[in-house]
């Protein structure tokens, strides 16, 4: 509020080393259905979900709470897209599947942000691909990091939870506090919180 930015929350569902797909793009399913109905928990306590254009393509995720009797509690969904390069695959994909979400051209998040705060959003999750965490952390925007973290190794060549960044200290690195961790069964919750 004193901001004018909502509270920003990234789920990340992640192997022990950090990965949220092989190489392949194959993610379903890294953690198991008690960590996936947390998950659900997180989006029903959203107002709005952000996503990137590469995950939708690749995924044609709904998003939606499926939790029962939480169905109606479903996020309203921003993608973002680079409009400096030609994607109208994304374009046409939302307008012809779910014209009900927002597409948001060029990655001002700081600007996408305020505008949703200033429409009464207070809380947004960003469930997205590497690119799109790396740069919400690198501006600072992030104020929650859920990690959903199972016990299966990917491997090197898989794909990173958070993409490149080119730090040349470790006092350059983003830096949070853990709030809470949650055995949910074979998986875990961790809850980082901005330092």
């Amino acid at each position: 509020i004193t901001e004018g930015l909502p509270f920003l929350t990234l789920k990340l569902a992640l192997s022990l080393d950090g990965k949220i797909a092989l190489s392949n793009g194959e993610s379903q399913w890294i953690t198991g259905p008690a960590a996936r109905k947390r998950g659900h928990m997180l989006r029903a306590q959203s107002d709005f979900l952000l996503t990137g254009a590469k995950t939708v393509l690749k995924d044609h995720p709904r998003f939606s709470v499926r939790i029962e009797g939480l169905e109606d509690a479903s996020p309203a969904v921003g993608v973002v897209y680079d409009s400096d390069r030609a994607n109208q695959d994304i374009v046409d994909w939302v307008q012809t599947n779910r014209p009900d979400w927002t597409l948001l051209a060029g990655w001002d998040f700081r600007g996408h942000l305020a505008g949703l705060a200033e429409k009464g959003v207070t809380r947004v999750l960003a469930e997205a691909g590497g690119g799109l965490a790396q740069a919400l952390f690198a501006e600072g925007l992030i104020d929650e990091v859920v990690v959903f973290r199972a016990g299966k190794v990917l491997g090197g060549d898989a794909r990173d939870g958070v993409g490149v960044f080119d730090f040349q200290s470790l006092d350059q690195a983003p830096h949070y506090t853990r709030v809470e961790t949650l055995a949910l069964d074979e998986d875990f919750m961790e809850v980082w919180r901005k330092a």
